[in-house]
């Protein structure tokens, strides 16, 4: 009986102390955990609900913070800090755009052997290089408005200046080519050059396009260096 005794309270002091180690370490790995899913899954329909999870993580790290306050649990206070500190970091430290890329190619990987579902073109001096338009994303199913392309050559990530006519020639085609995209949207609407866009490399050739739809005069670069409207 008195080793079962002891047993028991054994148990006992053990969870005791496991609880709150447990605790503290989901405490502290939460945040730069759900920031790393984020850029996971940013380009995939499991993005959707990434910005209302990091809506939730945040309400409860505050009521955290208040309740490490109030009740004067500093330990809690330095695990928070510590853990806003890894998130602060995350983007310096070169994980990202390697997360970013590891995603994309893991819950986007059919394009990668299979391009027939992308709408091509060829550029270059002897057409050599590939512009694709592959396909769109939906804030409401996977959390962002992109358009995503595949683009052999890199002038995607380019300045207007710099990237060649025939890469533009080749971008025109695209866009006006009835397709799903922003980018045929956009067309329709305002003048060709003027599409102020940004790129973001998604890794393998794979870029995702944003427009910003706000400026109506910019990017006359092809207009008057390509001749073309």
């Amino acid at each position: 009986m008195g080793f079962c005794k002891e047993k028991k309270e054994s148990n006992y002091k053990f969870r005791k102390k496991v609880k709150p180690t447990m605790f503290t370490l989901v405490l502290l790995l939460s945040l730069p955990g759900a920031y790393i899913y984020f850029d996971f899954t940013k380009y995939s329909a499991l993005g959707h609900l990434n910005s209302t999870i990091e809506f939730i993580i945040i309400i409860l790290y505050v009521l955290i913070f208040f309740f490490s306050l109030i009740k004067r649990k500093w330990h809690y206070l330095f695990v928070l800090v510590l853990s806003v500190t890894m998130v602060v970091i995350y983007p310096y430290s070169g994980l990202k755009d390697l997360i970013i890329h590891k995603g994309f190619y893991t819950l986007r990987g059919q394009f990668y052997k299979n391009l027939s579902h992308c709408a091509l073109e060829h550029y270059g001096k002897n057409q050599e290089q590939t512009l694709a338009y592959c396909f769109r994303t939906y804030p409401e199913i996977e959390g962002g408005n992109y358009d995503v392309f595949y683009d052999t050559g890199g002038e995607l990530m380019l300045p207007e200046d710099s990237r060649s006519c025939s890469w533009y020639k080749a971008w025109y085609s695209i866009a006006r080519e009835k397709n799903d995209s922003i980018l045929y949207g956009v067309a329709k609407e305002i003048s060709m050059p003027s599409i102020l866009f940004k790129t973001s490399d998604v890794g393998h050739s794979f870029y995702a396009v944003e427009y910003d739809l706000f400026d109506k005069n910019f990017n006359y670069y092809p207009s008057y260096h390509c001749a073309i409207k």
